[in-house]
Formats: structure tokens, sequence, C-alpha cells
């Protein structure tokens, strides 16, 4: 073959060869475990996002004893928020814990963080958190009265703090003993006989005006229900809420009755002792 046509073949053969293969680029972009050279790496932005995900949603799947701070803070914040929370006594939305807790956590979180939070409630502040069974997604916290949880650390309470809680007591006490309801008109004739005085046109020093705090705040905080029982004429009644029966025994208000009666025992008050002791013949 003359010299010119084998130079012309070997031009064209090398002009169509593919480029030579870069094997260090090809190695770099495998996925591999941490090293100092895949480390100095950069990724594409949308692999990036994915390997973050990844990493969380790995970290939050994990058993809570791996993961440490992370949880421990998510439950000291979770018990805060909850108290302050609470000073207002009404029911705390399953939404605001997640808004004001879980911020920059996971969701998923939540029934094991609610969990541990409540154990501290318990163990550290006599109370408790519970699941309310009229309002969806909602909780209160209650006091609880139980040896097992030792002496409860704060629950020292204020001269206006305890005269509230004397009130409900007594009201609890006044709606029990009349088979669980009162009409509204005889709860206040009992309450002026105890020297409480709901259409006093002096607001009470410290509940202010007596039948709009039992109506509308008690009522808020869930320890009693309104309720609307007659049109023409308008007539209410007075009952237990669910606060109520959560955090009061009516075993206690019915030797609390008769402590203050003083001639009768539980057992006389047989409706009532058969309500305050279901399980007893």
């Amino acid at each position: 073959m003359p010299a010119s046509k084998r130079s012309l073949r070997s031009q064209t053969n090398n002009s169509q060869s593919p480029p030579p293969r870069d094997t260090t680029r090809t190695r770099q972009s495998v996925s591999l475990p941490s090293t100092s050279r895949s480390a100095s790496l950069s990724p594409p932005p949308s692999s990036s996002k994915r390997a973050n995900l990844n990493a969380s949603q790995s970290f939050n799947r994990g058993s809570p004893s791996k993961q440490g701070g992370y949880l421990k803070n998510l439950i000291s914040k979770c018990v805060s928020y909850i108290l302050v929370a609470d000073q207002k006594k009404h029911a705390i939305r399953k939404a605001d814990i997640l808004k004001n807790v879980f911020e920059n956590a996971n969701p998923r979180d939540f029934t094991y963080v609610i969990g541990e939070a409540n154990k501290v409630l318990k163990k550290t502040f006599g109370l408790e958190l519970l699941l309310l069974k009229n309002q969806k997604n909602s909780y209160i916290l209650i006091n609880i009265l139980d040896p097992d949880y030792g002496i409860q650390e704060c629950a020292e309470f204020s001269e206006e703090e305890l005269q509230k809680r004397a009130l409900i007591f007594l009201l609890l006490t006044i709606i029990f003993m009349n088979e669980n309801y009162i009409a509204e008109d005889k709860l206040w004739k009992a309450l002026e006989n105890l020297g409480v005085y709901p259409n006093s046109s002096t607001p009470h020093p410290v509940f202010g005006n007596i039948k709009k705090y039992i109506t509308v705040e008690l009522v808020k905080e869930m320890y009693f229900e309104y309720v609307r029982v007659n049109k023409d004429p308008i007539q209410y009644e007075l009952r237990w809420g669910e606060r109520a029966h959560q955090e009061v025994k009516k075993k206690d208000l019915l030797e609390f009755a008769c402590s203050i009666m003083g001639d009768c025992q539980p057992q006389d008050w047989k409706l009532q002792f058969r309500d305050a002791n279901p399980n007893e013949a």
C-alpha cells in the first residue's frame, strides 16, 4: 500500500477512536465509604438533598438511647411548654405542641417524647397529661394524688389558688350529692347557705363575678359543664366536667360531705356510695 494511503487511514482511525477513559473520575463518582478522597467530592444539589433527608430519617428512626441530647432536649422543651400552656387550664392541642416544640424536629418522635414528658410531669410535679375523649388530639394536665410519685415538689399554692381550689371542691361536692347535676338557681342558693354570695353586686376579692367565674372560666377549664335544659323559660344546670372526673375521687367527696354533716356515714347515702364505689357490692 502506498505510504500516502497508509498515512490517511491511520489519521482516519485515530479520529474515530474514543477518547481515553478517565478512570479517576469514574472511581470518584461511585458511592464509597467516607475517605479523604471521597470527602472532598461535591455531589449535585439533588443528590445532596436526598442524602440529607436519608440521614435525618435514619437518625430519627434510631433507638432513643442512640439519639441522646436530641430527644432529651425535646422532652425538656415539651415539659416546659405544657406547664406554661396549662396556666390557663384550657385544653392543650397536639397541633400547638408540634408547632412550639417540634419546630425543627421530626414529628414522628411525638409519641415517644410526649410519653417521656408525661413521666417527668408525674414524678417531678405530681401532674399527668391526659388525652381528652371529647376533643380530638387535645390534652389536659391534671393533678394526681398518688403516693407512688412521691412529694409534689412544686405544689406550693398561693392563698388565691387555695381559695379557688376550695371553691371547686365545694361545688363538685354539692353537684355530686345532688346525684351529679344541679339546677343553676339551686346551686346559687346552696352557695349562699355556705357563705358564698353569687348574687352580690360587690365583686369577690378573688373570684370577681362569682356566677361568671363558675359558668364561664371554670367551664373553660373543664371542671364543669354548663348545659341548657329548657328554652322557655331558659334554664341551665351544672354537671361535672372532664377535668373533674379525672382529678377528683367521688369517694373523697362523699367522706368530706359526711364529715361536714357529722351525723352520717358514707354507706347511708346509697346512690352516692354506689357511684363512688362501683366495685363494691
